[in-house]
């Protein structure tokens, strides 16, 4: 699966970005929680004897919530259900300085 990709699924249901919301306009930025962040991470690569036998993408999917937020929660995991993309999700993580929660999916 391509960052595009990715996007095209997770914007269907939250402000969604690729890395940091730099790249958009302060005008299309979201105003408040719930949003996601699309980071490309490590590529998982199986390698022996000198070769690289495959390697493909891997990405972090960072949700932000104001709060505890179990519906956001439950339809991203929905989402990835349902586009067979297999997760493991953090534990959440206040942000203090932000005052907000984040959960991040590695994928």
């Amino acid at each position: 699966m391509t960052p595009e990709q990715l996007y095209t699924i997770l914007s269907e249901h939250f402000p969604t970005c690729q890395y940091d919301w730099s790249e958009v306009s302060p005008d299309e930025r979201p105003k408040s929680p719930p949003y996601c962040a699309i980071l490309e991470l490590k590529p998982d690569t199986l390698d022996a004897d000198d070769k690289a036998y495959y390697s493909r993408p891997t990405y972090a999917v960072e949700l932000y919530t104001k709060r505890r937020d179990y519906t956001s929660e439950g339809l991203i995991e929905s989402i990835f259900e349902r586009n067979d993309i297999y997760y493991i999700k953090s534990a959440r993580v206040y942000l203090r300085e932000e005052k907000k929660m984040q959960i991040v999916y590695n994928i």
